[in-house]
């Protein structure tokens, strides 16, 4: 019988070694999709995977996936849509709904004239087992059969007792008055993190099969990492100079205000460096000093020089200089590779569709709604003063894309578990990256930096002048806090303050996205994607259909200052305090999200924006202090007004 889902549909929950129930078969594992090659744009599918398989910690803990970071292994990954999906029968042990007798499908199967699906002891109607076993490797096997359990009937009285406890559940056998024959095993695993696990506490426990119903989602938890899928030919623009690195800082810090792609072309133009130079030109010029020559004060001749003197001011350059009397000399050299997140901030800035604040302040006032242009400007006003975002806008065109990497089973935590790639039905064994791709909304934020600055050194987190200027906080963040602009195998990454920052970044997303009901979409079906390095970040609606809602646009358009006071309000709260609070201020009742965190819900803490005891170690704090006395939105907070 064949069905239909929807892509999206399959990266969460019909990819290789999941489990699904099927209208007609009943529970099925899925035994293979096969996939249909697509062009994405290489360096940021590869730059997402490789940030995904590095927060475990060790080889052994992602088997099967070639370092993406290596230029030659990527032609060992195949990359495409999802199409046909393969799936089998599991588990195949059988209860009869009327005697209550359990089969093993593979034993019925060899019994001549047995109808399908009727037990062949009293003809009931026959129903799957609806339990496994998992362990947290990635192994999952069915409940061990105990065929010769009973000494007098061995299996063919069978009956399976499902107290909805694992400790509780026994096979009896029915024929000897339903006495107990067995109980569930506890299946020991000797797999890598089974042996990682040593003497401590609680370590028995990891190390066996946990007996799981079919319908609980620990039994496949895939991995969905998002990248931004740019298109590849305007991305290469970017690297057309050797001094991309500084422009690109120039950009960001907002010393360069034409857009990149424009500036870098005017260079090659003006440099030589490119082909446009054409032959026209040079004749032009030749007759121009030709007729200097002749009549040096002839109107043509002085145009000419005007022409040449403007030309003869590179674009840019004024604002590389700047870059390089901030930063001395830490400065980029010419050629020196440029962070893969910077890239990816400027090309959403300056390739995509983006409305700022005082853009659609503008367009509401054009036809007449004044006092919603008065509401976008109190909003920028409120966003800045009293939450410390410098920038808001809206995105009309963000080319998201899913990537289903692998899975696990038991946990998502990558200190717990074993990443499993899917297994592949290509013929060459390329591990196979399922993706979907969408041209979506977004709501662009970045963090004010000289607030960010200053927050540091409130904190006393590091001791510095305050910088006086927007441009010396971008410079002080590149020259204190390198781990910013790193990725996670870098030496500098988990460095404090670059911690303090992406916490800071990351729970104001979680924060934001708590309240995102205003434009229509539940929390869970939008997405958020941080680029510390630039203190920015995107919400964008993660739906992967041709059609556009409309709802953030809407949000930021008529009720971004509604939303903002909402969320900052409403942030401080948790179901669970003050145990939460007392504990770092994350859990599921406050900032933790079920599903669409890239980051498994690590680091976050509403600490950083409250003040107050940050997250203990064992609950991955990392953020070198154990409390914060001065929050970032400490103007929200009476008793730090007051202190």
């Amino acid at each position: 019988m064949a069905f239909t889902r929807g892509q999206t549909q399959v990266l969460y929950q019909f990819l290789p070694g999941a489990v699904f129930e099927h209208d007609q078969y009943g529970f099925c594992r899925i035994s293979g999709v096969e996939l249909q090659e697509k062009q994405v744009n290489q360096d940021a599918i590869f730059s997402a995977l490789a940030d995904l398989l590095f927060q475990w910690p060790d080889d052994v803990f992602r088997p099967g996936f070639p370092d993406p970071r290596a230029q030659n292994n990527r032609r060992l990954y195949v990359i495409g849509t999802p199409t046909t999906v393969r799936f089998q029968p599991f588990p195949t042990l059988l209860e009869c709904r009327k005697c209550r007798r359990v089969h093993r499908l593979r034993d019925l199967t060899r019994r001549p004239n047995i109808q399908p699906r009727q037990c062949p002891e009293c003809a009931g109607i026959l129903g799957q087992l609806r339990y496994v076993q998992a362990h947290n490797c990635g192994r999952m096997e069915e409940l061990y059969y105990p065929q010769n359990a009973c000494p007098r009937h061995a299996s063919r009285f069978l009956t399976f007792l499902d107290t909805g406890r694992v400790r509780s559940a026994r096979w009896r056998c029915g024929a000897c008055g339903d006495a107990e024959v067995g109980r569930l095993r506890m299946t020991p695993c000797t797999c890598q993190y089974s042996r990682s696990l040593g003497t401590q506490q609680g370590s028995m426990y990891e190390r066996g099969l946990k007996t799981l119903a079919l319908t609980d989602s620990a039994l496949f938890l895939p991995h969905v990492v998002p990248f931004i899928n740019f298109n590849e030919e305007q991305e290469k623009v970017f690297y057309q100079d050797p001094d991309t690195y500084n422009l690109i800082l120039a950009r960001t810090w907002g010393v360069l205000t034409e857009d990149l792609p424009t500036t870098i072309r005017e260079r090659a133009k003006r440099l030589g460096t490119g082909s446009d130079a054409s032959e026209d030109e040079d004749r032009a010029d030749d007759l121009a000093r030709a007729l200097e020559a002749v009549d040096p004060n002839n109107p043509l001749v002085l145009k000419w020089k005007q022409s040449k003197a403007r030309k003869a001011v590179v674009p840019g350059q004024e604002a590389i200089e700047r870059v390089r009397a901030l930063l001395g000399a830490r400065a980029p050299a010419p050629n020196s590779p440029t962070p893969r997140q910077l890239v990816e901030h400027l090309a959403i800035l300056d390739t995509l569709r983006t409305t700022s604040i005082d853009e659609a302040a503008a367009d509401l006032t054009s036809i007449g709604d004044g006092p919603g242009a008065d509401h976008l400007r109190s909003a920028r006003e409120f966003a800045l003063h009293d939450l410390g975002i410098g920038e808001l806008k809206i995105v009309s065109d963000f080319p998201i894309a899913l990537c289903a990497v692998g899975y696990t089973r038991i946990t998502r935590d990558p200190a717990r578990s074993i990443l499993t790639p899917f297994e592949t039905s290509d013929s060459a064994g390329r591990v196979p990256l399922y993706i979907v791709s969408s041209e979506t909304e977004g709501i662009y934020f970045q963090l004010d930096p000289s607030r960010a600055v200053r927050w540091l050194i409130e904190n006393r987190w590091v001791q510095s002048p305050v910088p006086d200027s927007k441009e010396s906080a971008w410079a002080w963040f590149y020259t204190h806090v390198p781990g910013l602009f790193e990725n996670r195998w870098q030496p500098n990454f988990n460095e404090h303050l670059a911690v303090a920052l992406r916490t800071l970044l990351h729970t104001m997303s979680h924060v934001l996205l708590r309240h995102v009901e205003w434009s229509g979409f539940n929390q869970n079906s939008v997405g958020e994607y941080l680029i510390p390095g630039a203190l920015a970040g995107i919400l964008y609606a993660n739906r992967y259909a041709e059609t556009k809602i409309g709802g953030l646009t809407t949000l930021f358009e008529h009720q971004l200052r509604v939303w903002l006071d909402d969320s900052a309000q409403s942030g401080r709260q948790c179901v669970y305090d003050p145990f939460c609070t007392d504990e770092g201020g994350t859990c599921v009742g406050c900032l933790h999200r079920e599903y669409n965190c890239p980051q498994f819900n690590r680091e976050l803490s509403r600490a950083v924006l409250y003040g107050g005891p940050t997250p203990p170690p064992e609950l991955g704090g990392a953020l070198g202090m154990q409390t914060i006395e001065c929050g970032f939105w400490h103007g929200l907070h009476p008793t730090l007004q007051n202190a």
